[in-house]
């Protein structure tokens, strides 16, 4: 074919470069179709924030709190029974409510704090031993004496039987006199309680202060009960002389 004069001819483009673009090009729609894609999906819902995960802390935590208010909820109403529940499983609110319902348990170390220990003082203080011994304190064993007193005074550790805490409990059953160690302090309660216990109390804690208070309250208390040394100190504070005769 002849060449116009003075114009030159257009070249054509080389197979190469055509099958070049033409790659770049399928590049470019497979990139727009995935980036439309992921856009539709994450409008969609089924893509989410990372700082928006499906099973977020939060309502993991939401699931958890309703699962121990029912497991809670059963266990009062007496549908379930906390030995059901897997020691490590149990937690604070589940053991009160058990221990409400008088159960005995075992309690998680983990879960155990003061208010568990009143709790288990004043349902049942012989399980206070189950408890971790720092929990033990004179504000537990007085909730066990106040509710339960002839079992506390049993059950509770040696160095927590204090004068006040002893004297709490005669307060509430006089019968535990010879159940718990007799000191002045025990001794002047008991007979403040009732003159008669005079006769219980050892003669060498039958001061004639405690001689007075049985003497004043019961004017027919037997004479043996009295020390006779402790007589005359008793008539000079106006008890009639003939009482003793």
């Amino acid at each position: 074919m002849n060449q116009t004069p003075g114009v030159e001819k257009e070249s054509e483009p080389s197979p190469a470069s055509v099958k070049s673009s033409s790659k770049i090009f399928c590049c470019f729609l497979v990139f727009l179709g995935f980036a439309t894609s992921l856009k539709l999906a994450y409008s969609s819902g089924y893509l989410h924030r990372a700082s928006e995960p499906v099973n977020s802390a939060e309502t993991l935590n939401q699931d958890k709190r309703a699962q121990e208010g029912a497991t809670v909820l059963a266990i009062l109403n007496g549908e379930m029974d906390i030995h059901n529940v897997p020691l490590l499983n149990r937690t604070k609110a589940m053991c009160l409510a058990a221990i409400a319902k008088g159960s005995f348990l075992a309690i998680p170390e983990e879960v155990q704090d003061k208010e568990i220990a009143i709790a288990v003082a004043k349902s049942e203080p012989i399980l206070l031993s189950t408890l971790r011994a720092d929990l033990s304190d004179e504000d537990v064993v007085e909730a066990a004496v106040r509710t339960n007193p002839a079992r506390a005074v049993i059950h509770i550790p040696s160095q927590l039987k204090t004068d006040r805490i002893l004297c709490l409990a005669l307060e509430r059953g006089q019968d535990i006199f010879l159940e718990i160690p007799q000191t002045k302090a025990t001794c002047k309660k008991a007979v403040e309680q009732n003159p008669a216990m005079l006769g219980l109390v050892p003669k060498e804690l039958r001061t004639p202060e405690i001689c007075l208070i049985a003497a004043q309250k019961a004017q027919d208390i037997l004479t043996s009960y009295i020390p006779k040394e402790h007589r005359k100190i008793l008539g000079e504070q106006g008890i009639s002389v003939a009482l003793w005769q």
